[in-house]
């Protein structure tokens, strides 16, 4: 019964993410399911596609070891069981490695905001980091 529970709140957090990155009203969401994303951790896994600009999309690559099951919310299961970016419910800040679509690299440090029962995830020069499909 906890495994199960363990992976409908997996889910359900990697859910509102998802929603929250597109703009949506996560809390509502969130409320409707009986949680609060202040307290639980969530994970997005390595080399997903997000939009960092305006105009450009690249790959995000994080430091950290990901979770392990085959309950991956717009993923498959993972080969490779690092380079997730773990959001903790105290994270401030993560060291985030990005690649675009041209294939340059480079490193950057995100702000991660909260506010209700959104986050958001806020590069160095202020830009929201957004779902790659969603532009505005």
């Amino acid at each position: 019964m906890a495994m199960n529970i363990r992976r409908q709140l997996r889910i359900a957090a990697l859910t509102s993410l998802a929603v929250s990155l597109t703009g949506c009203d996560v809390a509502e969401i969130a409320q409707q399911m009986g949680l609060n994303s202040n307290d639980t951790t969530v994970y997005l896994p390595p080399m997903v596609e997000l939009q960092i600009d305006e105009n450009e999309t690249a790959y995000a690559l994080g430091y950290d070891k990901c979770p392990s099951g085959n309950n991956w919310f717009l993923a498959l299961p993972l080969k490779h069981p690092e380079g997730c970016l773990k959001l903790e419910p105290n994270t401030v800040e993560m060291k985030v490695s990005l690649r675009s679509l041209s294939g340059e690299n480079w490193t950057e440090v995100w702000r991660v905001s909260r506010k209700n029962d959104s986050v958001t995830l806020i590069r160095p020069n202020g830009f929201e980091i957004r779902n790659a499909e969603q532009r505005k």
